[in-house]
């Protein structure tokens, strides 16, 4: 995995970034480039590589006006954190107030049933998910433990998360019934 770290300052040795995300990953023997989002800068940007000779050469920072509503559909497999996941939603909503009527517009019907799948099926997960996290915060409520503030917070954003793809929804299955 090649990764991009930011750092307020000059690093040294002991600096930590204040944002690291993967920009370049082996895959089949292979580089190959990674598209991240930065959410330490105002305007949505995304960082990745050029590959050269099957390498990771240079890294290529830039200002996304119209993003591919896809990259933000399913959750990061790697490890997120709480403050990954409320970023992830408010780019969804601006996403969703900005872009999802030229994406229904645009789309062909075939194209927005296959994105309605993805939904759905992220909606399944990140429900999964929520009732898993209920259900250790009751847990250790019942054992009389106060539940980690991390859990509950997941759990929250979780279940924002299924409210904002349940506001998307209705739309994009009205459109890509129309090519039926």
């Amino acid at each position: 995995m090649a990764m991009l770290s930011l750092y307020r300052d000059y690093p040294t040795w002991d600096t930590k970034p204040f944002e690291s995300v993967a920009v370049a990953q082996v895959k089949d023997g292979k580089w190959q480039p990674i598209n991240s989002y930065l959410h330490s800068v105002k305007n949505l940007t995304s960082a990745s590589v050029l590959i050269e000779n099957d390498r990771p050469s240079k890294v290529v920072v830039k200002k996304i006006v119209n993003p591919p509503f896809e990259d933000f559909i399913e959750l990061p497999t790697t490890s997120f954190t709480a403050d990954d996941l409320r970023w992830n939603n408010g780019t969804l909503i601006e996403l969703k107030n900005t872009s999802l009527q030229q994406l229904i517009q645009m789309g062909s019907p075939e194209y927005l049933a296959k994105l309605v799948t993805r939904i759905e099926k992220a909606v399944l997960n990140l429900n999964e998910q929520a009732q898993m996290a209920d259900s250790q915060i009751q847990q250790i409520v019942v054992n009389g433990g106060d539940p980690p503030k991390g859990l509950t917070e997941f759990s929250v954003l979780y279940n924002q998360r299924i409210a904002i793809f349940h506001a998307i929804l209705p739309g994009l299955k009205q459109a890509a019934s129309k090519g039926k």
